[in-house]
């Protein structure tokens, strides 16, 4: 075995010594990248819109009580976001409301609470004239989950503003039965190299009757997608559009949901 000569080892050694101090900042940049790398989220910041409408008039559930007499209901709001100090947080709300409460008086409850919570969200909407509002919108920062369970004379509908959601489900009713129409959107794009996005939109609508659970409820959205979209099923309960069969990538989605009963519905990013 040939051996290299004590001399020219210590030849060599002497020649790198002057590349030390170099080496040694851009290894601790390096290090300091992957470090910032792992602490980072795992996703981007999401924006979501929650946006409800409408006036709480649930139907009478005693029997003999005249149709048409006022009852309020419970209603469901509930958030997954990351606050302010980079934690993942939970605000659950199931709250029995008066008949009459609008969607509006509802999300400046919601947006109270997030603000205690430290989760940043923006509360658009109001008074127009001398009428109450029964419509407006909560913007909502780092979102990861958004449940709504409403129905009743109130409705709902969320938007993820900046791109395509992880997961869509559909919770059937619980308190009031009654059917559902269901209505999706999206934005799309087609990129093309060197030239600005060919910007498009696609729809579709169905309806919610005697669906029994959410497997089934997601079945019956992706049928109504099969046309247009590609999408698959993240959990046998859940349903999520990826793209659109003609190549365009989808930037952002909607949905919203309206009916007598109180269908849940909840949004995964």
């Amino acid at each position: 075995m040939t051996r290299t000569p004590f001399a020219a080892l210590l030849a060599l050694a002497t020649s790198l010594l002057p590349l030390v101090p170099s080496l040694v900042p851009s290894l601790a940049l390096s290090l300091g990248t992957a470090a910032a790398l792992s602490s980072a989220p795992a996703a981007a910041q999401e924006l979501v819109q929650l946006h409800l409408r409408g006036t709480a008039a649930a139907p009478p559930s005693e029997a003999g009580q005249a149709r048409g007499f006022p009852h309020g209901h419970l209603v469901e709001i509930e958030i997954a976001a990351v606050n302010t100090s980079a934690v993942l947080t939970e605000l659950i709300l199931h709250l029995h409301v008066a008949s009459g409460t609008t969607g509006y008086e509802l999300l400046q409850v919601v947006a109270g609470r997030l603000d205690r919570l430290g989760i940043p969200a923006t509360l658009t909407g109001g008074a127009k004239g001398s009428a109450a509002p029964s419509r407006g919108s909560l913007w909502i920062e780092s979102a990861k989950r958004v449940h709504i369970r409403l129905g009743a004379g109130l409705s709902g509908e969320i938007a993820c503003a900046e791109g395509p959601p992880a997961a869509i489900k559909i919770h059937p009713c619980a308190a009031i039965q009654g059917e559902a129409t269901v209505l999706v959107a999206a934005s799309t794009a087609m990129v093309l190299p060197g030239r600005r996005p060919l910007r498009g939109r696609a729809t579709f609508r169905t309806s919610l009757k005697g669906e029994e659970n959410s497997a089934e409820a997601a079945t019956v959205l992706w049928k109504a997608a099969t046309e247009k979209w590609v999408s698959d099923r993240p959990g046998t309960d859940a349903w999520r559009p990826i793209k659109m069969t003609s190549g365009e990538t989808i930037t952002g989605v909607s949905v919203y949901l309206a009916g007598t009963g109180d269908w849940g519905l909840e949004v995964t990013l």
